[in-house]
């Protein structure tokens, strides 16, 4: 038989357990007298510990001692914080991509428009090379339309 543990008990004096709880201890005090011995004792001392304190003190500067309770033992749980840490690196790394993207758009639409600007330079540099080889000829008529010069030149 599995006897309760000294905390149990001293919680059932100070009535700190659960309903459920009490009647498994009822029902465990019923069947094992170590366990009843065991809370007859703290019973004891618990009436000897009130009995000297309302003694030794007036009644208006009663001392009350507060029910004994076990600290309770906290696990950290760390998932919060790395799910905080995760959200943070994830938005940090979308930023990070969304300059990049940004930044490669923009290298892509110079690289267009320097493409552009230089088609254009090249055909304006075609037809300047096409100019430079016609041969122009001006000839100069007088009134009655005799030609009375003619001139003949080329680009070069």
């Amino acid at each position: 038989m599995n006897c309760l543990k000294n905390e149990t008990i001293q919680a059932f004096l100070d009535n700190e357990l659960a309903p459920e709880q009490v009647s498994q201890v009822k029902k465990h005090l019923k069947k094992c007298s170590i366990c009843r011995v065991q809370l007859n004792s703290y019973k004891k001392d618990l009436t000897t510990i009130k009995n000297h304190l309302a003694n030794q003190t007036p009644a208006e500067q009663q001392v009350i001692v507060p029910p004994f309770r076990k600290p309770a033992v906290q696990q950290k749980n760390i998932w919060p914080k790395i799910r905080i840490y995760a959200v943070a690196a994830a938005i940090a790394t979308l930023i990070s991509f969304s300059f990049i993207i940004r930044q490669y758009k923009a290298d892509q639409k110079e690289m267009e428009q320097l493409k552009f600007r230089e088609q254009k330079i090249m055909q304006q540099a075609s037809m300047n090379e096409q100019w430079q080889e016609r041969m122009i000829t001006i000839t100069i008529k007088d009134k009655k339309g005799n030609i009375v010069e003619q001139i003949a030149t080329s680009g070069n």
